[in-house]
């Protein structure tokens, strides 16, 4: 067998669920996400994100994971196992190793395509990295027009910068995917304590 694993092909659509202002008790931006996962075998799933301000809350199956960049923390809620968890963020130990070790695209190239998602045009962009144990590469298409889009563009930025303090800013596109295609790449030989029969 090869060095390489191919682990997922994932293509992300978020359709214009997005709402920025949506009622008086939230002024901040809904976001539906589908997630369709490639692999053995392939499989669907949904999440919900929220973002207002410094603040976003992810709904996933059951549970919630609340970011809050301003504190500093993350806290994690799964009602279905009674569970409460509060880490810090960004997270210490192997957790903070393991996205320290990650590397941001680090330059997003246009490619010069449009394309049209839930009526808003979108830019098509190219970028790739690595991280501890692999490689990925993307191509998404992102808006300027959509509803929120500056909003999830500020966090993104501002998550960025709590991850890697005073590394230089990637050059992400401004503006929300519409539609994301991420491929991963393993390599198991480099995955700590992996014996040679785990990796195949």
């Amino acid at each position: 067998m090869g060095k390489h694993l191919a682990v997922f092909a994932a293509a992300i659509l978020l359709p214009v669920l997005m709402v920025a202002g949506s009622s008086s008790a939230f002024a901040g931006v809904v976001i539906t996400e589908t997630e369709t996962i490639v692999g053995e075998p392939p499989r669907t799933r949904q999440r919900t994100i929220m973002i207002e301000g410094h603040k976003q809350k992810m709904i996933d199956g059951k549970q919630a994971i609340i970011t809050d960049l301003d504190n500093g923390t993350t806290d994690i809620i799964d009602p279905a196992h009674k569970m409460y968890l509060e880490i810090p963020f960004p997270p210490q130990g192997m957790t903070g190793q393991e996205i320290d070790g990650l590397q941001q695209p680090a330059d997003y190239i246009a490619t010069g395509n449009t394309r049209t998602v839930a009526g808003y045009k979108c830019d098509e962009y190219k970028g790739a990295g690595k991280f501890a144990v692999g490689e990925f590469s993307t191509v998404s298409c992102v808006s300027k027009n959509a509803p929120g889009a500056a909003e999830y563009a500020s966090f993104e930025k501002m998550m960025m910068a709590k991850i890697k303090p005073g590394s230089p800013p990637t050059a992400r596109p401004d503006g929300i995917p519409l539609v994301l295609d991420t491929t991963t790449i393993l390599k198991p030989s480099d995955i700590p304590n992996m014996s040679h029969q785990a990796a195949e």
